[in-house]
């Protein structure tokens, strides 16, 4: 917990975060936005994930996840491109991120020692974001 806690404050933008229904406040998952710190290709990389408690699942709650987060890069960090990186079996996952607008790049990637299809989104700017972009 102290190590999130440090890199929170250090990477202003990045983190980790519960995901909550609306109404009540009952925890449904997390999301995160952070550096990748391993030992393969993708060391330093920015991406996100998200994990969802399974009686949640398949209610739309992935996508909007998924989409806050996009939007928390966007507008919350200074970065052009954000990764996601997926197990080739979870197609339900799959879909959000192209949905998502998330293309694959490579489908044999290893991030943290598993085997993973890699997808990315270019970051534009919006309206309401005038960050230079690095």
């Amino acid at each position: 917990m102290q190590k999130r806690i440090r890199y929170m404050s250090e990477n202003p933008g990045y983190g980790f975060w519960s995901a909550r229904l609306k109404e009540n406040h009952e925890l449904i998952g997390y999301v995160n936005l952070n550096h990748i710190y391993d030992d393969g290709p993708n060391h330093g990389m920015v991406h996100f994930g998200y994990k969802i408690i399974r009686k949640y699942w398949r209610l739309g709650f992935g996508t909007e996840m998924a989409m806050s987060m996009i939007e928390q890069a966007r507008n919350h960090t200074g970065i052009d491109i954000l990764r996601a990186f997926m197990d080739p079996d979870n197609l339900h996952s799959i879909r959000i991120l192209e949905k998502c607008g998330l293309k694959c790049y490579d489908l044999e990637t290893r991030v943290y020692g598993y085997h993973s299809h890699a997808y990315s989104v270019e970051l534009k700017p919006t309206k309401n974001n005038t960050k230079t972009k690095r």
